[in-house]
């Protein structure tokens, strides 16, 4: 494998913050502006590309002067994003990939808005969401930077896999700001159990799969959830007080809900569910969300799965992933011990991990539920 400029831990803790801004998506500017130091950029940006529009998802600080000017007129001429769309590209590019010195030169978007706001050539990743249209990152390096070195590309082709989780799983999320039915249709997508929260506490929709997860372990659903345990109320309680008053305290990440059938319990965290005009406590939601490790086909497996695993790998990948040593995870799933560290060995191929402790830190950090 081809070595990279950033050191290994440089790279493990980026891979941390695009995961944990994919479950809190108010943190992605700062997320971007992180990232585009880290490969000597001067900031980056997150652009959605439908067949007419672009719409800027989010930006670091350093080009937050740079916004009015690309939605007001530029997000019209901007001819890398339609290049993109247009060819239908994925994966890593660079600017220097598609067009020559003479389109430089001769290309308005480059030579008034790239360069009055300090940007010359980028380096961009391109994911295609589920509907069609193509989500971007870019690190916009400055003026002065003739060239891209190859060593920042490699990292930024070892990073992309998990950005673009990361960044797809935004969308997802970002679907939950809507009402009424679109909400419960969106939350009915998800492949965990999932929940609305108004400011009060109390639930304002909720998937089948949260109902079913967590009936057990509920006095009363509704309005607001009461659980059996004390213990467990009061750390639910404040956990959705933390997260409506957009606060961090020393409370746990989450909470793990015993069951009888199994070792592995039911995970539980809450989230704020950032929304327009939440500024006044009484309008802000959070956003409970429930994941049943043994379940196939959800949350961190179907991930997995999307990112080339077949099921029964992603399944070993997601019980060792999360902790399991492989004798553990071949009682879970009733395998010989050698038989998990056969799959191991192609998941960890297919991943681009070299180690468990890699796969760890990627599948605590892939779903947006949990946090160790």
């Amino acid at each position: 494998m081809e070595r990279g400029h950033l050191r290994e831990q440089e790279m493990l803790d980026l891979v941390d913050r695009v995961y944990a801004a994919a479950a809190d998506p108010g943190t992605w500017n700062d997320t971007l502006q992180a990232l585009a130091e880290a490969f000597g950029g001067v900031g980056a940006t997150m652009i959605l590309h439908a067949v007419d529009a672009a719409d800027v998802a989010a930006v670091s600080p350093a080009l937050q002067g740079a916004v009015p000017d690309y939605v007001a007129h530029w997000c019209r001429h901007d001819s890398i994003g339609a290049e993109a769309f247009r060819s239908r590209l994925k994966g890593v590019f660079s600017d220097l990939d598609i067009f020559s010195t003479e389109a430089f030169r001769a290309d308005p978007f480059y030579q008034e808005f790239r360069r009055d706001h300090g940007m010359r050539h980028l380096l961009c990743l391109v994911a295609a969401t589920a509907e069609g249209d193509r989500l971007t990152v870019s690190i916009q390096f400055p003026t002065d930077v003739d060239e891209i070195d190859r060593a920042r590309r490699v990292d930024f082709e070892r990073l992309s896999r998990h950005l673009s989780r990361a960044m797809l799983l935004t969308t997802r999320l970002g679907g939950l700001a809507t009402a009424g039915n679109e909400l419960a249709e969106a939350l009915g997508r998800l492949g965990f159990g999932a929940a609305v929260l108004d400011g009060r506490g109390a639930v304002l929709v909720a998937n089948a799969a949260f109902e079913r997860l967590v009936a057990g372990h509920l006095a009363l659903a509704r309005p607001k959830p009461r659980f059996r345990v004390a213990a467990v109320q009061t750390a639910f309680e404040a956990m959705v007080a933390d997260a409506l008053a957009r606060t961090a305290s020393g409370h746990p990440d989450f909470l793990a809900l015993p069951r009888p059938d199994s070792r592995l319990p039911v995970y539980l965290r809450v989230v704020p569910l950032p929304r327009a005009g939440d500024d006044d406590p009484r309008r802000r939601h959070a956003l409970v969300m429930v994941n049943d490790p043994l379940e196939g086909g959800g949350g961190v497996a179907a991930a997995l799965m999307q990112a080339g695993l077949t099921a029964g790998e992603a399944r070993v990948a997601e019980l060792v992933g999360g902790g399991l040593v492989p004798a553990r995870a071949a009682e879970e799933l009733s395998l010989s011990e050698e038989t998990v560290r056969t799959v191991l060995k192609k998941v960890f191929a297919k991943l681009d991990v070299g180690r468990q402790g890699e796969l760890v830190r990627l599948v605590e950090r892939i779903t947006p539920l949990f946090r160790l």
